[in-house]
């Protein structure tokens, strides 16, 4: 057998042209440091490709001061479970239809109510959770990263978590995560 991908030899392998196309280590490719370069940029030749986005996550062991204890037990006002915000680098995908989101369609009389959904793809610090939010917010210096105190979150546009995607790469290692969001519809 050749020396190569998993036959004893080297523990990586390109092709011809040179491209990697796997192993467990050594000359492998860093996709946290690849994705990082994609949303920061490299300083040189790449650019900034990430945007800020405010991350809702919420404590479900703690209840809000929203949260009534009466007999209907719902939150009033606000959200039921305390939370924090966190300012993050991420890019997304929109959706509109086919593929995944076919199944979250909703058919009705009228015909087929097309949900806004769109795939976020965050860094592996994050640790995303479903039911958490993503807040699209309005900063338009990306080079400098946004405060909490400095933002208003637009309920507009407000993201819920519905699935998360672990991104491995060697030996299991998270490199990113895609989530999948469904846009939150606006209450009057």
């Amino acid at each position: 057998m050749p020396a190569g991908r998993f036959y004893g030899g080297s523990t990586s392998s390109t092709s011809s042209s040179g491209r990697f196309l796997g192993g467990t280590g050594g000359a492998g490719i860093n996709m946290r440091e690849q994705f990082r370069q994609i949303l920061e940029g490299d300083g040189s030749l790449l650019q900034q490709q990430g945007h800020y986005v405010v991350y809702r996550r919420f404590d479900l062991d703690a209840r809000s001061n929203y949260w009534s204890n009466d007999e209907y037990k719902e939150s009033i006002g606000g959200p039921s479970w305390e939370y924090e915000d966190e300012v993050h680098l991420c890019r997304y995908q929109q959706i509109t239809s086919g593929g995944l989101v076919r199944f979250f369609e909703q058919e009705t009389q009228g015909g087929i109510i097309h949900v806004n959904y769109r795939i976020y793809y965050l860094k592996h610090s994050v640790a995303p959770k479903r039911e958490d939010f993503i807040y699209e917010i309005n900063w338009d210096d990306h080079s400098v990263s946004p405060t909490i105190g400095q933002l208003v979150l637009p309920d507009e546009d407000k993201y819920n978590i519905n699935d998360i995607y672990p991104l491995r790469g060697d030996k299991g290692r998270i490199e990113f995560y895609a989530c999948l969001c469904r846009r939150e519809p606006v209450k009057t």
